[in-house]
């Protein structure tokens, strides 16, 4: 191969990896971004499920008659 031959062909070498490696970037920035979102959706049903069991929770003394 001549010198000429193979600087093109490093430079098309060099094209796809920036590419990929974009690719790889926004696939980052997306995984971040659904993460956050599915903390802040955990977040959020935690305190449902928390309120919910404040309002069903008998009291103690309500317990200890039953038994």
């Amino acid at each position: 191969m001549k010198k000429d031959e193979i600087e093109i062909l490093l430079e098309n070498i060099q094209e796809k990896f920036d590419l990929v490696l974009e690719g790889h970037t926004k696939l980052t920035w997306k995984l971040d971004r659904m993460a956050a979102d599915l903390n802040q959706r955990m977040d959020e049903l935690a305190q449902k499920i928390q309120t919910i069991e404040q309002k069903t929770a008998k009291p103690r003394s309500d317990r200890s008659k039953q038994s």
